[in-house]
């Protein structure tokens, strides 16, 4: 969405928008590229991504043993 107006204090949508909210549709073409794929968010900024693919694997390994 446009024109969204946020509390820059919580992060949260002002209540109160005096303008029209528009849909932006160049923003849903980009992510519609993505869709299917799988999006990891890491601080793990150093590791290869060959390593932390092999780290992420381990990980949702240990999760479905226990």
């Amino acid at each position: 969405m446009k024109n969204l107006r946020f509390d820059a204090r919580t992060g949260e949508i002002k209540e109160f928008v005096q303008t029209w909210l528009l849909f932006n549709e160049d923003r849903r073409k980009k992510e519609e590229e993505l869709d299917g794929y799988y999006m990891i968010v890491t601080s793990e900024y150093r590791e290869t991504d060959k390593k932390f693919i092999k780290l992420y694997r381990g990980m949702k390994m240990r999760r479905s043993l226990k």
